[in-house]
């Protein structure tokens, strides 16, 4: 064996065929409470020693089994599996149930993506729409019958109590949508009283409503609802009693009745009858 050859400074040695560094000496180690454990061998040739005077010099070491010591894990060699890898039991493991899961997951949401698309599109059907009810405020359904202007305004309360009347167009907001408005009030003006009419024509009347403001329970009110339920009711001689009776008995009241297609509602706030046609 040739003895292995150091540059004059010592920091290089000749393999055969190139001359390569000599590796440090390793740093010493800080003390530790914990038993001593061997550092891992050093890769590289011996490192020089102090001149002898023998004609030969300590060859490179040879490689020896390995020296007991703290085994740290390596990057993984070719062919040979990571822990955790693409091939480890583990992920495998993990791998078939998860995919257990989710098929037949996918394979419900496409069965119910289908049906959803089958039921919400291309559904048959008219595009004509439904004929009315029969009973649909239409027509001369939607105003009082038998009942007139004049018969309110004119003979019961310009007539019969001398009461003052104006008239106004109607309100396109208003829940009846009538064309004209007549408000008529006493003579005194005193605001406490007063009976709307809303309609269209002067034969076409839907609604007639009275508001008295002097209190619950008192003549003046209750007799006010009494005679305007009467007057609503002249052209139907039949009717014209019982609902006069109903309006005197129900005047402090939220009850309503029905009695021949007309709509009779009481109301507390504000003090009040209302008559409209029963659509």
């Amino acid at each position: 064996m040739n003895p292995v050859q150091y540059s004059p400074d010592g920091r290089f040695w000749w393999d055969g065929a190139a001359w390569r560094p000599v590796q440090p000496p390793p740093q010493p180690v800080p003390p530790h409470t914990g038993p001593p454990h061997p550092a891992p061998p050093q890769p590289g040739p011996p490192q020089p020693g102090p001149p002898h005077s023998g004609p030969q010099h300590p060859g490179p070491p040879q490689p020896g089994p390995p020296q007991p010591g703290p085994q740290y894990p390596g990057p993984p060699q070719p062919g040979v599996p990571h822990p955790g890898g693409p091939g480890s039991p583990r992920k495998k493991g993990l791998l078939l149930p998860l995919i257990g899961v989710l098929l037949p997951a996918l394979l419900l949401g496409g069965v119910l993506g289908g049906v959803t698309g089958l039921v919400t599109t291309g559904v048959p059907g008219s595009t004509t729409p439904p004929a009315f009810a029969a009973d649909f405020p239409g027509g001369d359904q939607q105003y009082l019958p038998s009942v007139t202007l004049a018969m309110i305004v004119d003979d019961w309360m310009k007539k019969a109590n001398s009461w003052k009347c104006t008239q106004e167009a109607g309100d396109p907001d208003a829940w009846s949508r009538a064309k004209q408005r007549t408000t008529c009030e006493p003579p005194d003006g005193r605001g406490d009283m007063y009976v709307d009419i809303e309609y269209d024509a002067p034969d076409k009347v839907k609604v007639v409503e009275a508001t008295c403001r002097l209190g619950n329970y008192t003549r003046a009110c209750t007799t006010l609802f009494s005679t305007m339920a009467d007057a609503v009711f002249i052209g139907r001689p039949k009717l014209r009693k019982s609902v006069a009776a109903w309006a005197k008995k129900n005047a402090d009241s939220e009850r309503h009745t029905i009695i021949g297609g007309v709509r009779l509602q009481a109301n507390l706030e504000p003090h009040g009858l209302r008559i409209t046609p029963e659509v």
